[in-house]
C-alpha cells in the first residue's frame, strides 16, 4: 500500500461511502491518515469539580444522579439533565437532543465526562453536552491515583 494510492484501490467502497469521503475531500490514504475531526476533546485535562471556571473545556470523573429526561420549555427539545459529583462539589450536566443518556446512565455510576463549562443567571456551574465514557473506578480512586502507582489498578490492567 502507497501513501498515495487511491482509496478505492484497498478498499471495497459503496457509493453512499464515496460520496461522503469525497465531501471530506478525501481521495488517498494520504488524506485518510491526516484527517483530523474539527472538534476534538483533550481529555487529558483532568480537573476536580471544585476547580471548574466558566469556558473551561474539561475532563470531569465523577458519580451522576438525579438523571431524568424532559422537554425545553420554549423549543421543546428533548433533554437529558442530571448532577455529576465528586469528593469537592457537584456540577450540574445537561444534554440536549440526547434524552435517551438519562436511560442508559444508571443513578451513581462512575463516568468521565468531557465538556464545556458555562454559568446560568443563578451562577450555578453547568457542563453541556459533554462526551460520557463509563468508567469502573470510584472517583476519589481516580483523581488520587490517576498519574501515579496503584496496585489495584495496575492488577486490573494486567
Amino acid at each position: 500500500m502507497n501513501i498515495n494510492d487511491e482509496l478505492v484501490k484497498h478498499f471495497r467502497l459503496q457509493e453512499p461511502q464515496k460520496k461522503a469521503l469525497s465531501k471530506l475531500g478525501l481521495a488517498t490514504v494520504r488524506d485518510l491518515l491526516y484527517y483530523f475531526p474539527t472538534r476534538y476533546s483533550d481529555s487529558s485535562d483532568l480537573k476536580l469539580i471544585a476547580e471548574l471556571q466558566p469556558g473551561d473545556t474539561a475532563t470531569i470523573y465523577a458519580k451522576v444522579s438525579g438523571l431524568k429526561t424532559k422537554k425545553s420549555f420554549r423549543t421543546k427539545i428533548p433533554m437529558a439533565e442530571g448532577v455529576a459529583e465528586d469528593e469537592s462539589g457537584s456540577i450540574k450536566i445537561v444534554w440536549f437532543n440526547q434524552a435517551f443518556l438519562a436511560k442508559v446512565l444508571k443513578d451513581g455510576q462512575v463516568v468521565s465526562l468531557t465538556g464545556k463549562i458555562s454559568q446560568n443567571k443563578n451562577g450555578q456551574l453547568t457542563m453541556s453536552n459533554p462526551e460520557v465514557d463509563k468508567s469502573s473506578y470510584a472517583a476519589s480512586e481516580v483523581h488520587d491515583t490517576l498519574f501515579s502507582k496503584h496496585e489495584s489498578i495496575e492488577e486490573e490492567v494486567r
